[in-house]
């Protein structure tokens, strides 16, 4: 008989981590409106990196800061500090390391958003930045005219909406391959899956060789919001019809390729 209750994983690995304490009937990865994601398919003179994620010490903006330390890269710091313990002693070791402190978070996001906010800030002589936490379509400013995202995370992150959202406006990702990181980003193609700080280091050489339509038709393709409904809709109807239906399968077309890490020498 078959079960009352079944779940749609987010990713692969979200499914291998459950497979056994819940029935997965499908993998239904996140989807965005690209329409809402601007897009730009070259990188501005004042290119810079950036990190957006939750102030804490698994999402590893220490080590973002050390690669852009080791690349001489400028990089843009952006998330929240929530009220734990952790998160706060992190955050005040992280900001000793932080050249500029910077709020954006009360200026509007309008058209003149770069010209007024960003600029002034890029066109400093400071190079490690906290910019504070940023909103929506604040932080696709943000993601549109840096030359790629960094994801150091240090633990199993079962999809991270932060590499889609990237992607979608042309920028390449340089993350660690943990958790469904590998499922996401095609090393490569859409930016560079790594094992160590200096592997990230050496990929952000490299990243000017990423074309950043790619980025963006990968996520038209796998990840828009269409393509989720699709996904939702067919494990409704398959539900609906109670006709059996076959154990999930990755999404990914193929494996991440052998050996596919960025080598520091």
């Amino acid at each position: 008989m078959p079960a009352a209750i079944h779940f749609a994983a987010i990713s692969d690995y979200q499914r291998r981590q459950y497979a056994d304490l819940v029935p997965i009937a499908k993998i239904v990865p996140h989807g965005l409106d690209l329409a809402s994601y601007p897009f730009q398919d070259e990188v501005d003179a004042a290119s810079y990196l950036f990190s957006i994620a939750r102030i804490t010490r698994v999402k590893g903006q220490d080590t973002a800061i050390e690669v852009a330390r080791a690349s001489g890269s400028k990089l843009i710091l952006a998330g929240c500090v929530q009220d734990k313990t952790d998160d706060r002693v992190f955050f005040e070791e992280m900001k000793r390391r932080v050249d500029l402190v910077v709020d954006v978070s009360r200026h509007p996001v309008n058209d003149a958003y770069y010209d007024q906010v960003m600029k002034p800030i890029l066109s400093s002589d400071r190079q490690i930045i906290y910019i504070g936490e940023v909103d929506t379509e604040a932080k696709k400013h943000w993601y549109r005219h840096a030359k790629a995202t960094l994801f150091p995370v240090r633990w199993g992150e079962p999809f991270g909406m932060v590499l889609i959202e990237s992607m979608a406006c042309g920028t390449p990702i340089v993350a660690f391959g943990e958790g469904a990181v590998p499922e996401i980003v095609t090393h490569g193609a859409t930016g560079f899956v790594v094992a160590s700080c200096a592997d990230m280091v050496a990929a952000v050489a490299l990243v000017q060789q990423i074309d950043r339509r790619a980025c963006r038709a990968d996520v038209a393709a796998r990840f828009s919001i269409e393509r989720m409904s699709a996904r939702y809709a067919s494990l409704y109807h398959s539900l609906a019809r109670n006709r059996p239906y076959r154990s999930a399968q990755p999404f990914l077309q193929s494996p991440p390729a052998t050996g596919s890490r960025v080598s520091a020498s």
